[in-house]
């Protein structure tokens, strides 16, 4: 059986991408477990709501 894992890094952390798979992959015990690997994906832009009052959302 295989399960495939979609992660998503912030900009502002402290690791990237291809720094993650490389210490994941590195490590044997986690190595054992799944393999890391980085899969190109369009980029998406994400739309952050501007609230308008108590419990109100501007859209």
């Amino acid at each position: 059986m295989s399960n495939n894992y979609q992660l998503a890094f912030a900009p502002d952390l402290q690791m990237d991408a291809a720094e993650f798979v490389a210490q994941w992959n590195a490590t044997p015990e986690y190595r054992q477990v799944a393999e890391a690997q980085m899969v190109a994906t369009p980029k998406t832009s994400f739309f952050e709501p501007v609230t308008s009052g108590p419990g109100k959302v501007q859209t």
